[in-house]
């Protein structure tokens, strides 16, 4: 019978890691809330530590890494020797909340299959699976907020996601390093970040192995913003065929607990249309439109719930001036909601003219790009 050893798969790369399954409401905090930033510390042997903050401000809060992550282990090495097992990954989560409360709770995965090296004569059997430890704690008595419109009724939230090849080789990386890279993060997280070659995530440029999904570690839209877009309308009006550009301005609005969007927009319209002359001959034309609209999304982790499916926005167009008679003067046109599929909407709609009279249906497709 062939010996058989236990190895630990360092080059993690392409496995999947059991911190990954990281939720929003991992022992007592709200489903709703939301952490502003994520840097990650990438260190040797794929171990890494996330840092996820409810502002940035409590960056300096957090600078002793190795203290936190000490206590955290110390709290859970005994539940840790009593759940080993070489082959299956074991995460601890460990929370202190507004009670006082430390509470732990522990998960093990074992993997389905198996992997296994040739070390000479012998069979070396692979962990393919990293452990992890999940820390969650408030900043106490926190400097005033930085980020805009941050979850003002609830606490500010901070949790520390360890990852490693064994949780049993914790103490190994509380030797300074991530102390000194949390200093550097804090003096140049607004400073320069690079793109990566290999991912779409960016690297600090004072510390290549500080990373985050977008620069500067923002998770959601950082503030209120003015959006200009340009794309096209295929419409009718009565018997007519009448396109249309569509130039806007929309200023999004977020509420303050962050789970709604409001769009409020401004668009010139350039409408054309074609009729036969008296002598039989085509003719274009040219109306311009103005239109106002509106129109409103539920956010979930900053993310548009509706993206896709029916809509209800709204929106008034009126025109500006009239050109080659199909159009009757002071006519506007009143858009009713529609269907959304990426960047198309299919909408409906009624023309009026003189004051809500001969009202006269439509429907319009529209792509932005």
């Amino acid at each position: 019978m062939k010996k058989s050893i236990l190895a630990v798969l360092l080059a993690a790369g392409s496995m999947p890691s059991i911190a990954q399954t990281t939720g929003m409401n991992q022992l007592g905090i709200p489903s709703d809330f939301t952490f502003r930033r994520n840097f990650t510390i990438e260190l040797k042997n794929s171990n890494k530590v996330t840092v996820e903050l409810a502002d940035i401000n409590d960056l300096s809060r957090l600078l002793n890494l190795d203290s936190l992550i000490l206590k955290a282990y110390e709290d859970i090495q005994q539940l840790a020797d009593t759940t080993s097992d070489p082959l299956s990954a074991v995460r601890f989560d460990l929370s202190c909340l507004e009670d006082g409360l430390t509470k732990i709770r522990s998960r093990k995965t074992t993997p389905t299959d198996s992997y296994y090296i040739k070390l000479k004569q012998e069979t070396a059997l692979l962990k393919t699976l990293q452990d992890s430890l999940v820390i969650t704690g408030i900043i106490k008595h926190p400097a005033a907020p930085l980020e805009h419109k941050l979850n003002p009724d609830y606490p500010r939230y901070y949790r520390l996601t360890v990852s490693i090849n064994r949780i049993s080789d914790i103490p190994e990386i509380l030797n300074g390093e991530l102390n000194g890279k949390m200093n550097t993060l804090l003096q140049e997280h607004s400073g320069k970040w690079k793109q990566l070659a290999a991912t779409e995530n960016y690297a600090l440029a004072d510390d290549p192995s500080i990373t985050a999904a977008v620069k500067r570690g923002h998770t959601i839209k950082s503030n209120d913003q003015l959006e200009l877009n340009a794309g096209i309308l295929l419409q009718n009006y009565q018997g007519y065929f009448t396109p249309a550009f569509n130039l806007k301005a929309t200023l999004v609005l977020i509420n303050k607990y962050r789970n709604r969007e409001h769009a409020i927009g401004i668009a010139w319209q350039p409408t054309f249309a074609y009729t036969k002359n008296p002598d039989g001959k085509l003719s274009g034309f040219r109306n311009d439109f103005i239109e106002f609209s509106y129109k409103a999304w539920r956010l979930k982790n900053g993310e548009r719930l509706e993206n896709n499916g029916l809509n209800w926005n709204f929106s008034v167009g009126y025109l500006l001036k009239e050109r080659g008679s199909i159009y009757t003067p002071s006519t506007f046109r009143i858009g009713l909601g529609g269907y959304q599929y990426r960047k198309s909407n299919l909408e409906a709609g009624l023309y009026f003219s003189d004051f809500f009279k001969k009202p006269t249906p439509t429907i319009r497709l529209s792509h932005t790009f």
